[in-house]
């Protein structure tokens, strides 16, 4: 191939970042260098391009990404030699580099531009070797260089720069200058959840800022290991690499080998850090990047020497202070080696099915888990049915599980994948129990259900048991539905005291009935055939009656008697009353057997019957006699008093008749006596005078609204004649 040919392809691989190489990307465990230039022309202030070689821990060249000029391009300056530090995230998702957001061809040198006009970026290359321009800055770095930038691998970047100190660029957060206590910061990474830059200015060394990863300002920062007096002339760090445990650290100085530079050890011990040695770089040049596999026997540590062209990328097997260094790979012309870093290697996880002990019981754990393939570490966030969620451990455990969809969201630097599965949780059974009451000697029938399989704490199998206890005792049954999901219930016999029924005795007069009432049993029997609760008898002189019962379940049957004393009803005779009565009769005494009863009626005081109190009419006369068992007997007789006036025809006459009859509030009466004047009188039911006028009216209308109730005689007279009339009041 001619130089025109190779010419115009380097073009083309710098212009599209077309990745050209013996893989199809990274390598888990090979290096990567950012290296400055691609080797078509000189390297300058005004900007080159930046290319990212991998090469297998011997030298051999295997994959390379030539980061664009023209779209979304980041430049590095070819001259200056403190740019260019390279990080890998720590979840080996990206490699992560600062630059600047200019397209090539460029005329103004870079590291002297306003940020305004030039702005200052942060660009990533994944494992696949995909480029790109994650987030620049108007602001970071004006007029100054931007050396190196960091990432924790979640979309929150840092940059380190010669006069900003440690800005951050997003995008998780504002971007803003988190700390500028140093501000000529040249190497940034990140090391177990640290922040950290290596700075040639004050207290020269590996500084950390504040705690975590910051993203605010004004943060403080504090010095991990100081290089100061290390060898000739001030100390200058760059990159720097630790072990897991954070007890061994190499970093990288550019002095000479002569003034204290190269790769120094840096070991801690008793709660400080020392420098242990030096090691060479087979020449007599310093180095700027370094990484270090922790692995095998002896640390293998790598670097980037700093000749002014042809550098190296030297390996190092560590077995002390004497250790040499062989060079497996020199830069070409018109480029140079800058940072150092292990292969990008994150690959998104892959989820295999959900581990689970489903389907189960609603009173067991359920236990999930997941063994996803991909890069560590993962996070892990499950749901599922009800409220479960759990964002902290790959194999929760849940209790009081529903049935329903569980999934797990598995996460790790490079991307998620979501596993979902239908679990099964079957209900507990609900078992369902009688109690029971009995006595001693009585049995007792329990029966249980609600499952498919029973066990009794008496070894019996069946859902239905008959027990005999001779105290009060519980039983418990163990069933199991068709599930196999298992639930006890706990029942009670109580033993109850012999039967024994209560039952009313009592005392009636002949002719009435009495009621019987018991009870203390479940059932009863009467000695009359009744197996009701109560009777009502009626015996006609004093009678026993048995009442016979049981308990549910018990077998001794309880009796007693209930009696009915009955008492005879005296005979009571009332002497007859003779008449016929007038009202102005003389009064009468009455008699009535067995004496020392009661008289009542009309007109009767004590045992004498008045018929001038009584007055006219028909009346009953009552004799009541109680003995001493409350026994009551009565006898009537009915007697009539006359007014006796004389008038032996009582009825309506040829000039007098009255309306309405019966009368309620007025009376109309009308005489026809040809306008003689005659005397009207009205006589009560009693016989007594209640009205009486003279009168020659034709018509008298009479209110009677206050009579009382009965029959009233009226009486119409002249000097030659008398007649009567008779109405009723209502």
């Amino acid at each position: 191939m001619n130089l025109k040919i190779k010419s115009a392809l380097a073009l083309c691989i710098a212009f599209f970042g077309i990745n050209l190489s013996v893989n199809a990307q990274f390598t888990a465990g090979n290096l990567v260098i950012l290296q400055a230039g691609d080797g078509t022309s000189a390297l300058a202030n005004t900007g080159n391009a930046i290319v990212l070689k991998e090469y297998s821990t011997i030298g051999n060249p295997t994959f390379s990404v030539a980061i664009s000029t023209s779209i979304n391009p980041l430049l590095i300056s070819g001259s200056a030699s403190s740019e260019g530090g390279l990080s890998l995230s720590p979840n080996g998702k990206y490699l992560v580099f600062g630059g600047y957001a200019q397209s090539l061809p460029n005329a103004v040198a870079l590291a002297g531009s306003a940020s305004s006009v030039i702005s200052r970026g942060v660009g990533i290359v994944n494992a696949t070797g995909s480029y790109s321009r994650i987030a620049t800055s108007n602001t970071f770095y004006s007029t100054n260089n931007i050396r190196s930038a960091t990432s924790d691998g979640n979309d929150n970047y840092w940059g380190a720069g010669a006069n900003d100190g440690t800005d951050y660029f997003g995008i998780v957060s504002t971007a803003t200058n988190v700390q500028n206590v140093n501000t000529n910061t040249r190497n940034t990474t990140i090391f177990s959840n640290k922040l950290l830059f290596s700075t040639g200015s004050g207290t020269m060394g590996v500084y950390q800022v504040s705690t975590g990863l910051p993203v605010t300002s004004a943060q403080t920062t504090s010095v991990v290991i100081a290089t100061l007096g290390t060898g000739v002339g001030s100390a200058s760090p760059y990159a720097y690499f630790f072990n897991s445990a954070q007890t061994i650290c190499y970093i990288s100085d550019d002095r000479t080998i002569a003034n204290g530079g190269g790769i120094q050890k840096w070991v801690f011990s008793s709660s400080t850090w020392s420098l242990a040695y030096t090691l060479s770089t087979a020449s007599t040049f310093g180095t700027r990047g370094v990484v270090a596999d922790f692995s095998g026997p002896n640390p293998m540590v790598y670097a980037t020497t700093t000749e002014a062209s042809a550098n190296r990328l030297i390996a190092i097997s560590d077995i002390g202070a004497s250790s040499t260094a062989s060079t497996i790979a020199t830069s070409i012309t018109n480029t140079l080696f800058r940072g150092l870093a292990f292969s990008p290697y994150c690959t998104a996880p892959q989820a295999t099915s959900i581990i689970n002990n489903a389907p189960i019981c609603a009173n067991q754990s359920l236990t999930l888990d997941i063994n996803p393939t991909g890069t560590a570490p993962f996070t892990y966030s499950w749901t599922g049915a009800g409220s479960f969620n759990s964002t902290t451990i790959k194999n929760p455990t849940v209790t009081n599980a529903s049935t329903g969809n569980y999934s797990v969201t598995v996460t790790n630097g490079c991307g998620s994948i979501t596993s979902g599965i239908s679990l099964t949780i079957n209900p507990l059974p609900t078992i369902t129990i009688n109690s029971a009451t009995t006595c001693v000697g009585g049995s007792a029938t329990l029966i249980a259900g609600g499952a498919n399989t029973y066990t009794w704490n008496t070894t019996s199998n069946s859902a239905t048991i008959i027990v005999m206890p001779s105290s009060s005792t519980n039983y418990t049954v163990d069933a199991t539905s068709a599930q196999g999901c298992a639930s006890s219930a706990t029942t009670a016999v109580v033993i109850t005291s012999a039967p024994s029924i209560s039952v009313n005795s009592a005392t009636i007069c002949s002719g009435n009935s009495a009621t019987l009432n018991a009870s203390g049993v479940s059932t009863y029997t009467w000695s009359t055939g009744s197996n009701s609760i109560s009777i009502i008898p009626s015996p006609s002189v004093t009678t026993s009656y048995t009442i016979a019962g049981n308990l549910s379940g018990c077998p001794v049957t309880a009796t007693t008697i209930a009696t009915v004393s009955v008492n005879a009803t005296p005979t009571v005779v009332l002497s007859p009353i003779t008449g016929p009565l007038c009202v102005n009769s003389n009064t009468i005494s009455l008699s009535g057997t067995p004496s020392g009863g009661i008289y009542s009626g009309p007109g009767v005081t004590g045992s004498i019957f008045n018929p001038a109190t009584s007055g006219a009419g028909t009346f009953t006369i009552s004799y009541s006699y109680t003995n001493t068992s409350n026994c009551s007997g009565v006898d009537n007789k009915t007697v009539t008093v006359s007014l006796c006036t004389g008038i032996n025809e009582i009825s309506k006459t040829n000039f007098i008749s009255v309306y309405p009859n019966p009368v309620k509030n007025e009376l109309k009466i009308n005489v026809n006596i040809n306008s003689l004047q005659y005397k009207l009188e009205i006589y009560s039911p009693d016989g007594k005078l209640v009205h009486s006028e003279t009168s020659l009216e034709p018509t008298i209308s009479l209110e009677t609204g206050n009579y009382n109730a009965g029959l009233y005689i009226i009486s119409v007279s002249t000097a030659d004649t008398q007649s009567f009339m008779k109405f009723i009041k209502e």
